[in-house]
């Protein structure tokens, strides 16, 4: 789970204050670039990229695990540093962070993704409820009249009644072997469109 990707700017250049979901290995290839970095109060852990600008809107599942306010745009309580030509910074997951230049730029990023135990399990979960016939049947709820909707509710309680015993004797070996399986979004948006592309090219 892990991408290259190049940053070439030119004067007045940068991006305003955000975090991410992953890590970040920084390797200033030419020019100078100003970054201003500060901890993370509102999250732990964060499971996704956030910019600064869309406050105070705030996706659902992160607002469910947000605490206090938001940091100013200019993030003044944070630390300022200069990576010249040569220079190398690690920037973790969820570091808040903003850059500028004010001359050509170019760096190369080495950005690296991991699961976490959420996206593991969630999963493993999946790969058990997948193959009950009864969790795959479409949510036509909204169609039915009182009757079959009070029918359909008492089976999904039934259904979510069942979930211990269809969740017993998950492992620790079985958690751990979802590892291996396609977590990075990157990727799949990509395989989706070169299979896009090998349609359009099959006609």
């Amino acid at each position: 789970m892990a991408k290259a990707v190049l940053y070439a700017a030119k004067e007045s250049a940068g991006f305003s204050a955000h975090f991410d979901a992953y890590c970040n290995f920084i390797f200033q290839l030419k020019g100078k670039k100003k970054w201003k970095l500060a901890e993370n109060f509102n999250t732990v852990n964060p499971l996704q990229h956030y910019e600064l600008i869309e406050a105070p809107h705030l996706p659902e599942p992160l607002k469910s695990y947000w605490n206090g306010d938001f940091p100013d745009e200019n993030l003044s309580n944070g630390r300022e540093l200069i990576l010249d030509t040569g220079s190398f910074l690690f920037l973790p997951r969820g570091c808040w962070h903003s850059t500028s230049s004010s001359e050509e730029t170019i760096a190369l990023n080495f950005t690296f993704g991991q699961p976490a135990w959420l996206d593991l399990i969630l999963i493993e979960l999946r790969n058990r409820l997948i193959q009950k016939d009864e969790w795959r049947e479409l949510v036509n709820i909204d169609l039915l009249d009182e009757n079959e909707r009070k029918k359909a509710e008492e089976k999904l309680k039934s259904m979510i009644n069942n979930l211990p015993n269809d969740f017993k004797g998950i492992s620790v070996g079985d958690i751990l072997a979802r590892k291996k399986d396609d977590l990075d979004v990157y990727q799949s948006t990509q395989l989706v469109v070169r299979q896009l592309m090998s349609i359009k090219d099959g006609f």
